[in-house]
């Protein structure tokens, strides 16, 4: 296999280990292929594992249903990291979601070719064309093995190999990816006296099959899951909706085996939907205020103090323009853009007389917590007072929703957060802010309302939300759900905003999906591995550390183990990193743009490739 100089080993035929093939898995070895292709033309092997579906992963797998949809218009939708206008291009055919769906001659895809926001699975049938490809590039020099088996634990010799134990044992692994994707949690399905408990962290995977129309269920969260939850029982049940007339308000027809159901969270508001897409995929957003020149460039920033009030100065600036345009005329919406960017102080509010020579009072402020929480402070004498109000509430987001991520004032201004995101990433991510703002201010305050106001899904959702619970099918309780029971061992659950009501159930959903820490996390592999000291869950080190996934090397993704020292050889990627990293589970590039998803895997790509690209490589055989 080889021998040992200066403690390298010389070695004939490196061998790469992916674990998991998902969006992550792929675009790494997307990323490799090309660095590949423009340098390293020596054959090494690649093994690639996945336990689910290898192509797509678990998430995307190509066999769930068709109500599970993304919430990212297809058009904007990418594996690959080459973009228009760059040189040498690897894969000439790298056609978006959108147009791979529209050139198809598959029924079962070209169907959707006028849908903006596509089925998971259409993305999981993408994915796997887009692996195919790339694989038939990396096998025309090296031996690449596709195995679908559940890597269960990793050993390493008294040289620095690397053996990786499935059903099979694998040896004399000299290279480590790690892009598992989703912890999988176990799923139960249990009765407590008189209730049943259904959890899971993907409801395509949950069976449903004892839900009929003589229970009453409650769904815990109302984020993405909820409504693949709510989509699935009522595709179950056999309901429709209809579109009305007159306007593009749905009306629900019942079959009578629908369930009755109860949803809630902490907010009481359903995750808002996402404006209608006018963006163009070479759109670009120029930030004035959120950027570097306006920005510390040391670390440990306060995030509330050195980054918020620059953001919220962005978001101002477009919400404001924009309503100035929508109701007076584009020159005073022009003479408000020069104004404000030659006279804010991005750290504070907007000067007095600005705010008033533009009348700006006439506009509703934008308060991000605000509109995240818009029952909070509040009680209800009843259930059908607070529906009023979260009727209201949704009707205003359908129509801001409907009027598009440029025309309307409020959703233009809450897309900035989505197109400065990577921006935001790189101030945040690895200790860039205070342990303590990264805690109190980012982590516990910003996170969730961030999630809430820019991941939501398309506007179709929220017609159907309200279409439910017009036709008296759905019930969402106020703020901060409690679940109680009685003498008797039957279950109730109700708001504490809304005292005097409770509403009788026989079955409770947990639809949250709340990130595990490396410590918490339920994969068998991670778990040997950390016990074994490979790896390590990051910290922000004091009173307010804040542990999470997976340590790495900024640049390199090299994982970080338990010495404190980088793992040479092994890399982990995505979602079992986030804390170090933040908002790891986007799932797909971002077309003609070298976006953050596409960025991690040519930085870890060319991290590996002057590894294997050695005659001589480094194998760690300490402490092994």
């Amino acid at each position: 296999m080889g021998f040992l100089i200066n403690d390298k080993w010389r070695i004939k035929v490196k061998t790469l280990a992916l674990i998991g093939c998902g969006p992550r898995g792929i675009s790494a070895l997307e990323a490799l292929s090309i660095e590949m292709e423009h340098g390293n033309k020596e054959s090494i092997k690649i093994l690639i594992f996945d336990r689910d579906e290898i192509g797509c992963g678990r998430i995307w797998k190509t066999n769930q249903n068709d109500n599970f949809i993304m919430n990212t218009p297809a058009s904007h939708v990418t594996i690959f990291s080459e973009i228009n206008n760059e040189k040498n291009v690897v894969y000439k055919d790298r056609p978006t979601l959108a147009k791979w769906v529209s050139r198809s001659q598959e029924k079962n895809i070209k169907k959707y070719k006028e849908e903006e926001y596509l089925p998971r699975k259409v993305y999981g049938f993408y994915l796997k064309w887009a692996f195919s490809l790339i694989i038939s590039k990396l096998r025309k020099t090296n031996e690449v093995i596709l195995l679908k088996e559940e890597v269960l634990n990793v050993e390493c010799d008294c040289k620095g190999f690397y053996t990786l134990r499935s059903k099979n044992k694998y040896e004399k692994i000299t290279h480590i990816i790690l892009s598992t994707g989703h912890d999988k949690t176990p799923q139960y399905n249990s009765i407590k006296r008189k209730i049943l408990f259904l959890k899971g962290d993907s409801f395509a995977d949950i069976n449903i099959d004892s839900i009929g129309n003589k229970n009453n269920v409650f769904i815990k969260g109302l984020g993405l899951s909820f409504h693949d939850i709510l989509s699935s029982i009522i595709n179950k049940a056999g309901g429709s909706f209809k579109k009305r007339p007159d306007s593009d308000f749905l009306d629900y027809i019942s079959t009578g085996e629908e369930p009755k159901i109860y949803a809630g969270s902490r907010s009481g508001l359903p995750i808002p939907a996402r404006g209608i897409n006018q963006k163009e995929i070479d759109f670009k957003y120029e930030s004035f205020f959120l950027n570097y020149k306006n920005l510390n460039k040391n670390k440990n920033k306060d995030f509330n103090e050195e980054i918020y009030p620059l953001l919220m100065a962005e978001l101002e600036h477009i919400y404001y323009k924009k309503n100035i345009e929508n109701h007076r005329s584009i020159s005073e919406s022009l003479f408000f853009d020069s104004q404000h960017r030659k006279r804010r102080n991005p750290f504070k509010s907007i000067p007095e007389d600005i705010y008033t020579i533009f009348k700006l009072d006439e506009f509703e402020k934008i308060n991000l917590y605000k509109i995240a929480r818009p029952f909070s402070n509040k009680n209800f004498a009843s259930q059908q007072e607070f529906e009023v109000n979260l009727l209201d509430v949704i009707d205003k987001d359908i129509y801001n929703s409907s009027e598009g991520n440029i025309q309307n004032p409020l959703k233009s201004a809450l897309d900035v957060i989505r197109d400065n995101r990577d921006f935001l990433r790189e101030q945040v991510e690895f200790s860039g802010i205070t342990s303590k703002s990264f805690s109190e201010d980012f982590r516990i305050n910003f996170m969730p309302v961030c999630s809430l106001l820019t991941a939501g899904p398309p506007i179709k959702r929220m017609y159907e939300i309200k279409a439910l619970i017009e036709s008296g099918i759905l019930t969402i309780i106020g703020p901060e759900p409690k679940l109680t029971s009685d003498n008797s061992g039957d279950f109730f659950i109700h708001s504490k905003h809304i005292p005097n009501e409770s509403f009788y159930i026989d079955t409770y959903i947990d639809g949250t999906i709340p990130f595990k820490g490396l410590k918490e996390s339920q994969s068998t592999l991670l778990k040997n591995m950390y016990n074994k000291g490979f790896i390590r869950p990051w910290s922000n080190l004091d009173s307010y550390g804040v542990q999470g996934g997976i340590d790495i090397e900024k640049d390199s993704f090299r994982v970080i183990s338990k010495t404190g020292a980088a793992r040479k050889n092994i890399f982990c990627i995505g979602i079992p990193t986030e804390n170090p990293r933040w908002f790891t589970q986007v799932g797909s590039g971002t077309a003609n743009k070298f976006s953050q998803f596409s960025q991690d895997a040519k930085k870890l790509a060319s991290t590996l490739i002057d590894d294997l690209v050695s005659n001589e490589i480094f194998l760690e055989n300490k402490g092994c």
